[in-house]
């Protein structure tokens, strides 16, 4: 869950973006991002330690990221309100995952998500 808040005593405007430390799960059937706002759950199963940890986010409105493919460039994150009150707040259940048609050579690799946040108040 990735929320965005604002303590202050003025409305914040934000925008952001995600990305790729590296290039080694990229590409059309490489790793994949879904976002949705205001999710009413999240759901975990699986586990690390099995290899076959899934998430899923219940409720909420779909974002424009859904199932895009990530990588090194800076993906625009969702901002549909990016104007948040004082003490407002904007929630996202993120999932991240392989694209169900990634080839084998990306096994074993691995990358960092980065999500950068700008906000003026």
């Amino acid at each position: 869950m990735l929320t965005i808040g604002n303590a202050g005593s003025i409305p914040l405007t934000w925008q952001g973006s995600v990305s790729t430390a590296t290039d080694a799960l990229s590409g059309a059937n490489g790793l994949r991002i879904t976002m949705v706002r205001n999710p009413t759950g999240v759901t975990n199963t699986g586990g690390h330690g099995n290899n076959d940890r899934i998430g899923s986010c219940e409720g909420g409105t779909p974002t424009a990221l859904t199932d895009t493919p990530i990588d090194t460039s800076a993906t625009a994150l969702p901002t549909a309100a990016a104007i948040l009150a004082s003490g407002g707040t904007a929630s996202f259940c993120v999932v991240v995952g392989l694209s169900p048609d990634a080839p084998n050579s990306m096994q074993s690799k691995s990358t960092t998500l980065a999500f950068s946040i700008e906000a003026e108040q």
